[in-house]
Formats: C-alpha cells, structure tokens, sequence
C-alpha cells in the first residue's frame, strides 16, 4: 500500500514539474484598444510558424489589388509543409493565392506573393520588418515570409499584429471565412481554423505548427452581448483550441 501511494505522490510530482518547466505562453487582448485582458508570458520569444502569414498577408494586400494576376515561380512550388498544389508558370490572383495561404496555410502560395510584391522572398521580409518597427512592434524578427524558418515574435506582438491586420476589410473578410471555392481548379478550400469553421463567436483566426515552434493559434472573437471584440493567442501550446475556448468564456463573462 505505501508503495502505491509512493507512486501517486511520484506521479504529481513530476506533473507539477512538467507544468512548470512549461514553454507555453498565451495572451487575450482588446481588439479595440489593445489593453491586455490575460496574459502569461506575453512577451517571451517563440517561433512562432505560420502565424508569419498573418503579416504576409497584410504587406500584400497593401500593396496589391485581388485581381491582379501572379506567375508562380518555381522556387514557390518547391516550398516544404503546407502546400495548395501550385505548378511553375501558372498564373493566378491574388485572390486565390491569399485564400489559399490564410486558410490552407499554403508555403507555395506565401511565396509566389511575396515574389511578386517585391521580386524576391528577401526583399518582401525587408518589408515585413520594416512595417513591424513602424508600428512600434520590437520583439518581432521575420527571415521567411512562410514561418518555416527562425521567426521570432512573441504572443503580444502576435496579437498587435493580428488586431492591425484585422483592420484591413480584405483580411478580416478572408481569414474568417469557413471555406472557398478557388477558380484554380473548383475544389472547395476549408479553413484549418477550426473555431472558425465550428464555433460562431470566432470570426477570424489563423493556424501555426513546425516541430520547431509547436502549436501556435490566433483567434479573434466577437461578443454580441457587449459588442466587444478580443484576440487569443497561444504560442507553443499543445491543447490550443481547448485553451482558446477557455480563455474566450473568461473573457465572456469577465464582459457580462
């Protein structure tokens, strides 16, 4: 019996450790004044994976129009992960290729954007960079316009990001719809978010992952009630839709 109970203390013991050496960090915002509801960690530096294409796609939409047509190099079919499937010299619009990397997460699509706004990947991550420090965010490094690579930023800066970029009516509009019918081939593209999709107080959001950076999420919520909007983002969190449905119920009643 004593050992049996030995092993219980054992067990809770190495959960509590597990929990503190945790690298997770999360942070809920006012998307309306910025004013951090929740945080924890908030400001250390993650990878931070796709949610890199949340600034790719505002720096695009900037500085193009939907229907402005894109040759895909072959460079941009050559990305690794997360992919829509593009071949060398076809053209498409900005349009298709924003749906496809805001809601596919699609690397090929981030790239032959970002070839076309700038002429090179490298030149557009100038880009990204710059407007970052424009708006005052300082923990925010991008090398890649995919997240593949070593993009440092932190849940807070995530989240300034995302509320900026949701002030531009095209992104708001894509990254919150449930689906698209592309006009490359006809298929029907399903947001990966799937708070979007499922759950209705979620209008707009974005998905992350690398074995590098772990599971990273943006989720931007409206509550009717109060007619307040708030931004939850995880960084390196495993159970990340579960935690950003706990945290939006705080908020909730915390508003009510």
């Amino acid at each position: 019996m004593r050992r049996f109970y030995y092993l219980i203390v054992l067990f809770f013991i190495f959960n509590i450790y597990l929990f503190a050496q945790s690298d997770s960090s999360f942070v809920v915002i006012d998307a309306n004044t910025n004013k951090v509801l929740i945080e924890e960690k908030s400001n250390k530096k993650h990878k931070i994976a796709s949610l890199t294409k949340i600034w790719t796609a505002l720096i695009v939409l900037e500085n193009s129009n939907l229907d402005d047509e894109v040759v895909v190099s072959k460079r941009a079919t050559l990305q690794q992960g997360s992919s829509i499937y593009l071949k060398e010299n076809q053209i498409c619009t900005i349009k298709d290729l924003v749906h496809g990397m805001l809601l596919r997460s699609g690397n090929d699509a981030s790239v032959a954007l970002a070839e076309h706004i700038a002429g090179s990947e490298e030149k557009f991550v100038k880009l990204m960079n710059k407007r970052v420090k424009e708006f005052g965010i300082k923990n925010t490094k991008f090398v890649d316009v995919t997240g593949l690579g070593n993009n440092i930023s932190t849940a807070k800066d995530v989240a300034v990001m995302f509320e900026l970029a949701l002030k531009n009516s095209k992104f708001k509009d894509i990254s919150g719809q449930s689906s698209y019918k592309n006009s490359l081939d006809g298929q029907i593209w399903k947001n990966k978010h799937k708070l979007v999709v499922e759950n209705s107080k979620a209008f707009a959001g974005k998905t992350g992952y690398t074995k590098q950076s772990g599971r990273t999420l943006a989720t931007a919520f409206y509550d009717e009630k109060s007619s307040k909007s708030f931004i939850v983002v995880t960084l390196n969190e495993k159970d990340d839709w579960k935690v950003h449905k706990s945290l939006a119920q705080k908020v909730f009643m915390k508003y009510n």
